[in-house]
């Protein structure tokens, strides 16, 4: 269990991202993309079928939106 796979240093980046305004060339809107679709793909190799994924979008007031693809 002592392999380093990058785990914990996507985990630290991802919340020096969350809580600066520092620009990390990765938006947190892909960070959830790439995690939703990751879940999406385990379900549907689990159950045999289509999984939607449903994503984070922001509207021209900045605020998120969920926009089924």
């Amino acid at each position: 269990f002592t392999v380093n796979r990058g785990h914990r240093e996507i985990m630290e980046h991802l919340l020096t991202r969350i809580e600066s305004e520092i620009d990390a060339g990765v938006s947190i809107e892909e960070y959830i993309n790439t995690s939703l679709t990751t879940f999406a793909i385990q379900e549907s190799l689990r159950t045999g079928s289509r999984v939607p994924v449903i994503m984070p979008t922001r509207d021209n007031d900045g605020q998120i939106k969920w926009q089924k693809n």
